[in-house]
């Protein structure tokens, strides 16, 4: 490790796979580190921007990405029925990819997977967030309507 971004990043992206070894890690714990890393990486000044620090970045930005895959996952699967703070912040992570790949690490993913790939992977991407956000919007529209249904009873 040549640079204290490098260093920070490795730390953070210990701690997820600390978390996610201990058998699990919530979409708190893992927004929060991914802010503070992303923060960090964005801040640094080029010459701290490596090889490695770009790539532990990138890194965190997946393992974040699939601990909301999890999430989705285990939903839809009916494990558990997610509360709004959860719903928030699974929309938040949405949000963040999609100003991921069009701002933040664009350059970082391009270099990554070469322009075309990732081009298709942008696309696969896409279509994944549109789908949770509709599953997002379904629930919330789906709590209204009980609510709702709940207050003509009474």
């Amino acid at each position: 490790m040549n640079s204290n971004l490098e260093k920070e990043l490795s730390d953070i992206l210990e701690k997820i796979h600390s978390a996610l070894k201990r058998g699990g890690i919530t979409l708190q714990e893992a927004r929060d580190p991914y802010f503070e890393a992303k923060n960090k990486y964005l801040t640094a000044n080029q010459e701290e921007k490596t090889q490695e620090a770009r790539l532990c970045m990138l890194d965190i930005f997946f393992q974040v990405g699939k601990v909301s895959e999890k999430f989705v996952e285990n939903w839809q699967n009916g494990k558990f029925k997610p509360y709004d703070k959860e719903l928030n912040l699974l929309k938040e992570g949405c949000n963040e990819v999609l100003e991921a790949f069009d701002n933040h690490f664009r350059e970082d993913l391009i270099v990554l997977y070469g322009k075309q790939r990732f081009s298709v992977h942008h696309a696969k991407v896409k279509e994944k967030i549109s789908k949770i956000i509709g599953l997002i919007r379904r629930e919330r529209s789906d709590r209204v309507r009980q609510l709702s249904e709940r207050y003509k009873e009474d």
